[in-house]
């Protein structure tokens, strides 16, 4: 198990989004297992990419060949370890569930999430910050490293069971009830508006705008950004289709029947 620390504000875990599969069925292990795993892939990339002296400095660290580099990854994340053996075995299970589904559906998207959000989520460790959670992981594994992105309320929901496409959702439902419940609940128009709208509420999301059959969702530009965001979104494309109209009818006059 590990344990937050002071100023971990801006730190963040990031993790295969197929894990998430695991916090429904336990919460409280699921949330350890993330962690573990984010600690442990952060500290491998520190193992294949050494930070530099700068950094060494930075955070105290005297030497980088006499330290373990998952101490390192911890005290860079703001994260306390308790059993090094607990996390690394933890980590093991993770990589092979990983593996397994990856084998069956390709690579996942790895969302980063801040520490002491799953921190809280795992210590309050009830099903409406579960779920609450699960949504934030589900957004932001759509939203990656863009500004914003244009989805649908189904594929938020598909997402916050796990899965990244509808065949994989398709056998999920139909191969774990626990998983299926929790997808059925918030396919629902009513219950996943209301956890959209509290993902902005607790300030986990900026802004959300449904326009036309999408929403719009941002957990970096506010309302008025993401506004003109889509404005040039929407102006780009119909820029695009009308150069295409344009083309077409160019090609019909120069190429067209005699």
């Amino acid at each position: 198990m590990v344990r937050k620390m002071r100023n971990s504000e801006y730190h963040y875990f990031q993790f295969p989004l197929c894990l998430l599969q695991k916090v429904h069925k336990n919460a409280y292990d699921g949330f350890d297992m993330i962690m573990d795993y984010g600690l442990m892939d952060f500290a491998n990339k520190l193992q294949d990419h050494p930070p530099n002296d700068g950094i060494l400095n930075e955070w105290q660290i005297e030497s980088w060949e006499e330290t373990d580099p998952l101490d390192i990854a911890a005290k860079i994340l703001g994260v306390k370890l308790g059993s090094k053996n607990s996390t690394k075995n933890r980590h093991k299970i993770a990589c092979d569930f990983i593996a397994e589904k990856t084998a069956l559906w390709g690579a996942y998207p790895k969302p980063g999430i801040k520490t002491d959000f799953i921190f809280d989520a795992r210590d309050r460790n009830n099903p409406s910050e579960t779920y609450l959670m699960a949504a934030l992981i589900g957004v932001k594994s759509i939203i990656g490293q863009k500004k914003f992105a244009a989805t649908h309320k189904c594929v938020i929901a598909c997402r916050m069971v796990g899965c990244k496409r509808n065949e994989e959702l398709r056998q999920t439902l139909k191969d774990d009830p626990v998983l299926a419940n929790v997808y059925n609940k918030y396919i629902n128009r009513y219950h996943i508006d209301r956890i959209i709208k509290e993902l902005i509420n607790r300030g986990f999301l900026r802004s959300k705008i449904a326009y036309g059959r999408q929403i719009f969702l941002s957990d970096e530009l506010d309302y008025k950004e993401l506004q003109k965001e889509i404005v040039a979104m929407k102006q780009s494309k119909q820029h695009n289709q009308k150069e295409k109209e344009s083309r077409m009818a160019i090609s019909q006059i120069l190429h067209g029947k005699r």
